[in-house]
């Protein structure tokens, strides 16, 4: 066999892929040239290397065949398993370029092998799953369809690793049938199947060892070439990526320069305006630290008089504290004065003219008399249909209504300061009167009421005073304002009622004394 003869084992393969077939492209091209089949079927396409090189040996041939790739184009656990992408790969190149005579079958061949006649396949490759029963169960499933003139073409007949089988089937073949054995590129076998023999394929099969030595050679180095141009594309590819890469990272470093640039030049801008503030601030420091030189020589000049003036006011605030504390105490001694004075001249009345004889009555009508006279009316007073007579008390209430209005001291005596601290003596004697519920009358800010709570003991407070009122229930105590007319609680609701320092704002307690409370249950 001269190779010369078949011109295009020289074609350069428009399909370089990665694949175990390319060392064998040149032999494909040259064995459509050699066969020149009708019907050309190869079974296991994947990535389309060896089909694609027999349809385009088809097509620069101008032969008329027909080719069928079947495969189900979803991998094995040989080869691997993978997607529709490896299938739209392979269409994107086939079908531009053969899809006139060329079908791309995705089926499994068991289910295409009904599709076709006996006798009518004149050139088969098998290159499927390669364990032992799968590629004998495709010899013997394919093999009535092989024509006369039929050539079979069994891939990986030389890898005997793993779970790889179709070297067991070559040996039990090449017995048999006529053939020959590429041992380059996994290893090719090509088996005659009919009796007549297509074109010059007799002289491959019937080549002589040093024949079969040159051919293997031959289509050696030729595939060789094809895989060497597989590598040089793949370079090529790398040194492109590697350049877009590099022209990616050299337009973003060009980008991060100007963009740094424009940094620094705003920078130097913020800078200047920075320089031209800083000799601003210098300016106004000097002129503050001139002004504040002067201030200094101010303030040396007037520390002595401030001295003398802070210790004139040190004194001022004594004496005055002094004069405080004073009046308090005159305060006092006449509010104490003026009660026992008070009471003294109530005593003498009740003594020389009790309310309900006829003397009282005369002393009643000669004080309205009096007071008539003196430009102040007279205070009614009713207790029941008794008309009660006016008392000493009453001469200090001009703005009062009636008796029965509850007054604070600052209406007799003036002002005073409420009661700021419990004394523990009077807690005492309250708690021997029991811990049931208790009304603490004319609370004030409610201290009594605290320090009760804190023994225990539930005390509600009134008062009239609406600023202690406010202050107590700041301090969550339970006090309300009382209008000295009807208590805003239930009858029965205390056991025990408290006035602690009340009886001497009320003009007429001697009166209200012997009342019975309904509050009270005791």
């Amino acid at each position: 066999m001269n190779p010369l003869d078949h011109p295009v084992a020289f074609s350069y393969p428009l399909r370089i892929v990665d694949s175990a077939w390319l060392e064998h492209v040149p032999f494909g091209l040259s064995v459509v040239d050699i066969v020149r089949p009708r019907t050309l079927v190869e079974l296991g396409a994947h990535n389309g290397v060896s089909y694609c090189a027999f349809c385009q040996a088809v097509k620069e041939l101008s032969s008329d065949t027909r080719c069928y790739a079947i495969d189900t184009w979803r991998g094995d656990p040989q080869s691997g398993f993978y997607g529709e992408e490896v299938l739209a790969h392979l269409r994107e190149h086939h079908d531009p370029l053969y899809g006139s005579f060329s079908r791309l079958v995705q089926s499994t061949f068991d289910e295409a092998v009904d599709h076709f006649e006996d006798g009518s396949i004149d050139l088969l490759h098998i290159d499927g799953y390669h364990t032992y029963d799968a590629v004998k169960h495709d010899w013997q499933t394919w093999l009535p369809k092989m024509s006369e003139r039929g050539v079979v073409l069994l891939h990986d007949i030389n890898v005997r690793e793993g779970d790889f089988g179709a070297w067991k089937l070559w040996e039990e073949l090449a017995p048999v049938y006529r053939h020959f054995e590429f041992t380059h590129g996994h290893g090719l076998g090509v088996v005659l199947f009919g009796e007549e023999v297509p074109g010059q394929l007799s002289e491959l099969l019937d080549a002589g060892s040093e024949n079969v030595s040159r051919i293997r050679e031959f289509f050696y180095q030729l595939g060789r070439r094809v895989v060497l141009q597989q590598e040089r594309q793949r370079s090529a590819e790398e040194v492109a990526t590697r350049a877009e890469a590099t022209g990616s990272a050299i337009r973003a470093l060009s980008a991060q320069i100007a963009e740094k640039d424009r940094y620094a030049a705003e920078l130097a801008a913020q800078m200047a305006e920075k320089d031209r503030y800083a000799a601003e601030l210098a300016a106004q420091m000097a002129e503050k630290d001139r002004a504040l030189r002067m201030m200094q020589a101010r303030v040396t000049t007037y520390e002595s008089s401030s001295a003398d003036l802070q210790r004139t006011r040190q004194e001022v605030t004594v004496l005055s504290r002094k004069r405080d504390s004073l009046s308090d105490r005159l305060e006092r001694i006449e509010s104490r004065l003026t009660f026992r004075a008070l009471e003294r001249v109530w005593q003498t009345q009740m003594r020389i003219a009790p309310p309900q004889t006829r003397h009282g009555k005369l002393w009643v009508a000669c004080t309205r008399f009096a007071r008539r006279v003196i430009g102040q009316p007279p205070i009614p007073i009713q207790a029941g249909s008794e008309v009660m007579p006016e008392l000493p008390y009453q001469q200090t209430l001009s703005d009062a209504a009636a008796v029965g209005r509850v007054l604070h001291r600052n209406d007799i005596y003036g002002s005073g300061p409420p009661v700021t601290t419990a004394s523990a003596e009077v807690v005492s004697l309250i708690m021997s009167y029991g811990r049931g519920p208790m009304l603490d009358v004319g609370c004030g800010i409610g201290v009594y009421i605290a320090a009760l709570a804190e023994r225990g003991v539930s005390v509600r407070g009134i008062e009239v005073n609406e600023e202690y009122v406010s202050t107590a229930q700041t301090l969550n105590r339970d006090v309300v304002l009382y209008d000295g007319s009807k208590l805003p609680f239930d009858d029965g609701a205390f056991d025990t009622a408290i006035a602690i320092e009340v009886l001497e704002h009320i003009p007429d307690w001697h009166v209200y004394g012997g009342l019975n409370w309904p509050h009270l249950e005791r």
